[in-house]
């Protein structure tokens, strides 16, 4: 029983040291900009951005593992223009004061407003009861440039993922075996920095072995279809190979491109009963005969035949 009663006190004596100990050590503010950390006094610069279109830049504020609590009382931006805070129903603002135990934090985003183009500045400064750097002053810079011109509807027709086509072109299946499989996609672009583009139909003409895919895996859009700018829609297309020979159908897309409002796309499939047979072709590396070498073969066998024939009568 004594030896408990001696140990109790030390126990006691230990704990409220620990306690007392952590009671008074300091806060130890860290300040990280952009994912790096960043001394009192430091510029930090946010993402260019382009008008109409802001940008943010994540501030780290965030305590010292083991040290004493932290209390940011004031964060406060102040900017002759462009620079402010970004504020929407997914970031919130903390509630000043803020208390935060060693070894945590939160972001607040300082965001480069881009309203116009140009370059700006801004400061934030965090004042807190860290006693080294009880007023934290971060300068902030960002550039915004203007906004790309924005053009009438551009449409772009491409088969599958072939570069842009010219208003009347060919394109083909290439040559299919019959019974094999045999799709493409007519894709119907709107270029980047338009205005949307409107397609009112895309038709499809010619023989019923070419025809548009239609099943509970693709999807037709409702015409009249909208394309928003630096976007496609794919078509897709398929030739029935049970049918052999050439086969030829016509595309017709009707949209509201003031240069191409009506792109015409002629489409073939030629459907082969079987592949050619590379037996009858020369070896590769080989060349073929030419008519006068095989005339001069034919002479040769026709002079050796005849000499033959000489010996023989010779004999008889």
């Amino acid at each position: 029983m004594r030896r408990v009663l001696l140990v109790l006190p030390v126990l006691l004596v230990s704990t409220l040291m620990a306690s007392t100990a952590h009671a008074g050590a300091a806060a130890h503010l860290e300040v990280t900009a952009g994912g790096f950390l960043v001394s009192n006094g430091a510029t930090a610069t946010i993402a260019t951005a382009t008008v109409g279109n802001g940008t943010d830049l994540p501030v780290l504020i965030a305590n010292t593992a083991g040290a004493g609590d932290l209390i940011v009382t004031s964060l406060a931006l102040t900017s002759p223009g462009g620079i402010g805070w970004h504020i929407d129903p997914v970031i919130i603002q903390p509630t000043l004061p803020t208390t935060d135990p060693g070894g945590s934090g939160y972001y607040v985003y300082p965001r480069c407003l881009a309203a116009t183009a140009g370059d700006f500045t801004g400061t934030l400064v965090i004042t807190s009861n860290d006693p080294t750097n009880p007023s934290f002053t971060l300068h902030l810079q960002c550039h915004v440039d203007a906004a790309p011109a924005i053009g009438p509807p551009s449409m772009g027709v491409q088969w599958g993922s072939s570069p842009d086509l010219a208003n009347g072109a060919t394109v083909d299946f290439g040559t299919v075996l019959r019974g094999a499989a045999a799709a493409y996609g007519v894709v119907v672009r709107n270029h980047a920095n338009s205005d949307p583009l409107h397609v009112a139909s895309v038709t499809m003409a010619g023989d019923a072995e070419i025809a548009w895919q239609v099943d509970p895996v693709v999807v037709w859009p409702a015409f009249p279809l909208t394309i928003p700018a630096n976007v496609g829609n794919t078509f897709p297309l398929l030739c029935n190979t049970a049918t052999l020979g050439l086969h030829q159908a016509t595309v017709t897309i009707v949209g509201d491109d003031p240069e191409d409002s009506t792109f015409v796309l002629h489409v073939t499939c030629n459907v082969l009963a079987q592949a050619p047979n590379t037996d009858d072709l020369p070896p590769t590396g080989s060349r073929a005969t030419s008519t006068a070498e095989l005339a001069g073969l034919l002479v040769m066998a026709g002079a050796a035949l005849r000499l033959a024939g000489r010996r023989r009568v010779r004999r008889a």
